[in-house]
């Protein structure tokens, strides 16, 4: 992105973090907001969606737009994030197995055993958290 789209972007957040839905409801409640994501653009956290993305959601958050679009996931697509199930048994395995239990030492080395570095756990391709989960085995 451009320094001009950056900008746009960060100011398209900003305005959905004050829109109507999101202080009203939303805010308190975290797994709601990021399931909402989930279903309607495949992403976590709306720092993710594109500006195209961004516009289309702060319409729907402050009643503009009565739906979101349904995001069609492929199971073989190329980034397709870990789903719950698998975030679930990561951790689980996690805390079975290690020393250091913490999310930040599992993130550490799912980075590690992707090659990749990543923020957040939730962010593992569906293909490298099936390479990760029986690692722990």
């Amino acid at each position: 992105m451009t320094q001009r789209q950056q900008i746009y972007h960060k100011s398209l957040i900003k305005a959905l973090h004050i829109s109507r839905r999101y202080k009203e409801y939303f805010k308190d409640n975290k797994d709601e907001y990021t399931e909402l994501l989930q279903e309607s653009f495949g992403v976590n956290s709306s720092k993710e969606l594109t500006i195209n993305q961004l516009i289309l959601f702060v319409d729907y958050m402050n009643f503009k737009d009565v739906k979101l679009p349904t995001y069609e996931k492929r199971s073989d697509e190329f980034g397709a994030t870990c789903t719950k199930p698998q975030l679930e048994m990561m951790k689980g395995l996690w805390n079975g197995f290690a020393t250091n239990k913490t999310d930040e030492a599992l993130l550490k080395f799912a980075n590690r055993q992707a090659g990749k570095t990543y923020l957040h756990l939730h962010m593992l391709s569906k293909q490298e958290a099936q390479k990760i989960i029986p690692v722990h085995h």
